[in-house]
């Protein structure tokens, strides 16, 4: 049986409200864990991959219920960790511990 697929999704917002436009957000996906093999049509590979978010600052991510991820957005230097929930979909601002406000980290990737 196939692991499940949990589709994450948000608006990325700076501190000012305004969308983060076409940021590249990184996805790290703890040891033990993987990513699904394809997403948005391209196979991925190895226990990262990147998406952007659109004019809107949109994105969708979709990733293994139960693993351990962590996000990092390149240009606004943010990033956050959380549990990928049993779910067919989660608005990434109802995850626990992540805020779809962009605040920058001290030691990024």
């Amino acid at each position: 049986m196939a692991p499940s697929i949990c589709n994450v999704y948000g608006t990325l917002k700076f501190p000012t409200y305004d969308p983060a436009q076409q940021n590249e957000i990184e996805v790290f996906v703890a040891s033990g864990n993987a990513l699904p093999q394809f997403s948005q049509g391209d196979l991925l590979s190895g226990k990262s991959a990147l998406f952007t978010t659109d004019a809107d600052g949109y994105f969708e991510i979709p990733l293994m219920v139960g693993s351990l991820v962590t996000l990092h957005v390149k240009q606004s230097n943010f990033q956050c960790q959380f549990m990928v929930p049993d779910a067919e979909e989660a608005n990434i601002e109802t995850i626990p511990g992540v805020s779809g406000v962009l605040r920058p980290v001290e030691n990024p990737f």
